[in-house]
């Protein structure tokens, strides 16, 4: 609760912002996170995919991260997830990024260990004190953070697609809903 509450005097509304005007612009999304920051890197894409954004959780790529990373350029972002310290695919995939002139935006540990090289934006926060228990609880609130402003940013694309899924998925039939 306490690390919940830190957030109020952490993370910026300028920060959330800023990430979220990224994703809007982005012609592509990529996502990634390794050990615990995975189910929030693919959390984070199906939410975006199903605003009507073209994202991809590298995470479940693995296999195929160079096809799914080819084109990787300009107007695209990469997003990554990454606590305590950043793992080497994380290092790898902002390397690359950054060298084909994609943006790089990142969810982190405060006090963590940085990512090199720097993303372009950085959002910090605490998930607890070390020793304390930590959960995603606190990253998935930014996370979240960011994806309820970018549909509040996006005149109205998240909403028609959202609203465009769920008639979808109405029209499927019963054991696929």
């Amino acid at each position: 609760m306490a690390a919940l509450e830190a957030l109020r005097d952490t993370v910026t509304d300028t920060r959330i912002r800023a990430n979220a005007e990224v994703l809007r612009d982005a012609r592509r999304v990529f996502l990634f996170g390794q050990g615990h920051a995975a189910s929030l890197s693919k959390l984070a894409a199906l939410r975006l995919g199903r605003s009507g954004y073209d994202a991809r959780d590298l995470g479940a790529e693995r296999e195929g991260m160079a096809l799914a990373l080819h084109g990787l350029g300009q107007g695209d972002a990469l997003w990554l997830f990454s606590f305590r310290k950043p793992h080497a695919t994380t290092l790898t995939l902002a390397g690359i990024a950054r060298s084909r002139g994609a943006t790089v935006l990142a969810l982190t540990d405060d006090g963590g260990t940085p990512i090199r090289p720097v993303p372009d934006h950085t959002i910090a926060a605490s998930r607890g004190r070390i020793g304390e228990t930590q959960s995603l609880t606190v990253p998935m609130a930014v996370a979240n953070a960011v994806i309820l402003d970018l549909a509040r940013i996006d005149g109205g694309r998240s909403l028609a697609a959202l609203e465009d899924h769920r008639k979808f998925r109405a029209a499927l039939p019963p054991e696929w809903q």
